[in-house]
């Protein structure tokens, strides 16, 4: 069963006399499920004493209407009574400013950011929440699953009154800090022998409060990472003691490729904790910040192939938790209205990438606070509009086919390798994560332009690829270098940005690069590398007949075993190629996923085809319209392929298979009901005809 809905109570909104008709709508609609946020200043607003009667009373409509409800547990909102007894336990930025709970867009009835949770005391007070939530709801019918934590991330980093401070350095998370460290390092000594310092005992330790430190800024991010983990795993514990039969699932906001040091969000470990994953997403929100109108198809994509991937590592389900139903609102700042053509492509791009359920953000608009009047799939007197017109006509269809719930994405042959370490320390060393989104993005866009699954993975899942993509690789921690040296050793392929291991572990600059003796591996050592000012002419790379421009540096090799492939203008060896082991590598003197990612010239397509000569991939599908994207599921013993047109121009194209997904005489149009014949050659082909923005789902049939 697909599980399509919509978020609707957030106190003070909607308003109590509309909620019956509301949820009637909302059937109507073919909607099956529905989520109310339960805030902790709202159920508890005297110590011990919790009043449910607003969720008792929308659970009462969803079992009237057959309609199943999810609860979204928010505990960044504490109630005042509790603030006012435990002032010490507020949020406290590196230059000692406590953060006052206050009202903020998400949170209009105040409370946030909440009180930190490192303090036994809060959570004591969160787990009588928590229990009494879960006491109360145990066996309603209408009851589907909780939503643990809500957009996971460290939420007092993401208000702008804090811009540029670090948070927490309350007594209760320094001390786990330094307890965390006992654990990591076996004595003061040891500690002072990876921190580079001459401390006395433990009580000479801090975390950092200012930049310019490696080691010890390296260590608070991992322990705040690890923390972040920690506070999921309790929840869980916490309601699950109580309710052992309902799924307990979360959603975050898709953010490991620029998140990790700042809002403390890994997809991989906290998908790891819940039953099911998700992310949320606001396309044309997204694009209004970035200074565009409309949002970029290939955005949205990365996102749900990011949170699949993190999902699927752990054989768990994932959900577009959260999509944009309106107009987004920032006080009086207003993203573009969505299209009911937005809402259909956003809908086939987030089943094609494997979600198993959506929900919008949300029935209403909002009625208070600087998200006022935005994001309602419905006018705010409640009445439809075309948007929740095509949005119910999705509902349906999927509601129609529950095959599709069915089957999942195939893997790729090819992966993006996220190695948490590289992404630290470009915080660390940039104070932002730019440098480091940007690589991994834009080889992302590069393999999506040309119509190819990539799948982003961690090391655990290393195995499982026969390439991998190894992004701004400029610090590599000797773990990691070992397991991608056995990697490659044992059969696998591995293409490298440039100056991989420049920096180990604890920020150690290397003397030789590659540094732990992948030079090795890679058959090739570094001879000068230079760091291109962004007003110069950029220096190209000379692949044969084509030239890809350098990124942020421009590195020369002097080759130790392996083969120069590719030159600069000068005549200094660019790219490497090395066979090791079973294995092969292929190293690239500069970080062309910088470069794909602002610029995808006409060198683009040509250097994946490269990539892909060089593993010895054979691309899946191929469209004769760039624009219109294709991907493939298999389950029970079902193959389907769905087709999505990103363009504003309807298009006839041309979808080639390869057989080595199966040989088909014919396919199944399950939204037109019409039959096609799929001509074979090298590759099964089929032609289609698709209006603008338009897709669709063919069921394909084997000879």
């Amino acid at each position: 069963m697909f599980y399509y809905g919509t978020q609707y109570y957030r106190f003070p909104n909607p308003p109590k006399e509309d909620w019956e008709e509301d949820f009637r709508r909302i059937k109507d609609h073919h909607f099956n499920i529905v989520k109310l946020w339960a805030m902790w200043n709202d159920v508890n607003p005297q110590e011990n004493e919790f009043d449910f009667e607003n969720l008792d009373e929308l659970i009462a409509l969803a079992n009237k209407n057959d309609i199943k409800i999810i609860i979204n547990i928010i505990l960044e909102n504490a109630p005042y009574w509790l603030v006012g007894k435990y002032p010490e336990a507020m949020y406290e930025t590196n230059d000692g400013v406590k953060f006052e709970p206050i009202a903020r867009a998400n949170f209009p009835a105040g409370g946030f950011p909440g009180l930190c949770l490192d303090n036994e005391v809060i959570k004591i007070e969160a787990e009588k929440f928590l229990k009494a939530l879960g006491e109360t709801y145990l066996n309603n019918p209408a009851l589907f699953a909780y939503d643990v934590w809500n957009e996971v991330y460290f939420e007092p980093a993401n208000h702008p009154g804090f811009a540029g401070k670090y948070f927490c350095y309350c007594k209760g998370t320094v001390d786990k800090f330094v307890s965390w460290l006992k654990q990591k390092y076996n004595s003061i000594e040891d500690l002072s022998k990876h921190w580079f310092r001459k401390y006395n005992s433990w009580e000479d330790v801090y975390p950092p409060r200012f930049s310019q430190g490696y080691p010890d800024w390296i260590d608070w991010i991992k322990f705040r990472l690890w923390n972040q983990k920690m506070q999921m795993r309790w929840r869980v514990q916490t309601i699950r003691a109580i309710d052992k039969n309902h799924p307990l699932i979360s959603h975050g906001s898709a953010s490991t490729l620029w998140g990790m040091p700042t809002i403390l969000t890994d997809d991989w470990d906290i998908a790891e904790e819940v039953d099911q994953w998700g992310f949320s997403a606001f396309p044309n929100w997204e694009a209004k910040l970035q200074g565009i109108r409309k949002a970029d198809p290939c955005s949205h994509f990365c996102r749900i192939d990011l949170v699949r991937s993190a999902s699927q590592s752990f054989g768990k389900k994932f959900w577009l938790s959260e999509l944009q139903g309106g107009a987004s609102a920032e006080g009086l700042r207003r993203s573009a209205i969505p299209e009911p053509s937005d809402i259909r492509v956003w809908n086939w791009s987030a089943v094609m990438g494997g979600c198993k359920g959506l929900m919008y953000w949300q029935w209403r608009p909002e009625l208070l606070g600087p998200e006022s009047p935005g994001f309602g799939l419905c006018n705010a007197n409640g009445m439809p509009t075309e948007r929740t017109k095509e949005a119910s006509w999705f509902a349906e269809f999927l509601g129609n086919h529950s095959e599709l719930a069915k089957a999942e994405p195939i893997r790729s042959e090819a992966g993006i390798l996220i190695l948490p370490e590289s992404q630290i320390f470009c915080f660390v060393a940039e104070r932002n994560t730019d440098l480091y989104k940007k690589a991994t993005e834009g080889i992302y866009r590069a393999l999506w332009e040309n119509n190819m699954q990539c799948d982003f993975l961690k090391l655990d899942q290393i195995n499982n690829y026969k390439l991998i993509y190894l992004p701004f690789p400029l610090m590599i921690e000797e773990e990691s270098a070992r397991r991608i040296v056995e990697y490659v050793r044992n059969g696998g392929i591995l293409i490298s940005e440039g100056c991989p291991a420049q920096f180990i572990d604890n920020g150690y600059s290397s003397i030789k690069i590659p540094g732990l003796d992948l030079d090795t591996m890679f058959g090739a050592v570094e001879e000068k590398v230079e760091y291109l000012q962004q007003d110069n002419t950029s220096p190209k790379i000379l692949w044969e007949n084509i030239e890809i421009p350098c990124a942020l540096y421009r590195e020369n090799f002097v080759l130790q075993g392996g083969k120069g492939i590719a030159k600069y203008e000068d005549g200094k060896i660019a790219m490497v190629e090395n066979n090791f082991g079973e294995g092969k590598t292929l190293l690239i003197g500069t970080y062309p996923g910088m470069l794909f990612c602002r610029n995808s010239g006409d060198f683009t397509n040509e250097f994946i085809r490269r990539i892909c000569k060089f593993a010895n991939i054979d691309q899946r599908i191929v469209t004769t319209e760039p624009k219109v994207k294709a991907r493939i599921h298999k389950g029970h013993g079902d193959i389907f392929l769905y087709v999505l047109n990103t363009d504003y121009q309807d298009c006839q194209v041309s979808i080639s298979i390869s057989k080595k997904i199966g040989v088909f005489k014919g396919a199944v149009n399950l939204v037109s009901r019409k039959s096609l014949l799929v001509s074979r050659g090298e590759k099964n082909t089929l032609k289609l005809e698709l209006s603008a923005r338009e897709g669709t789902v063919l069921k394909l049939l084997p000879s």
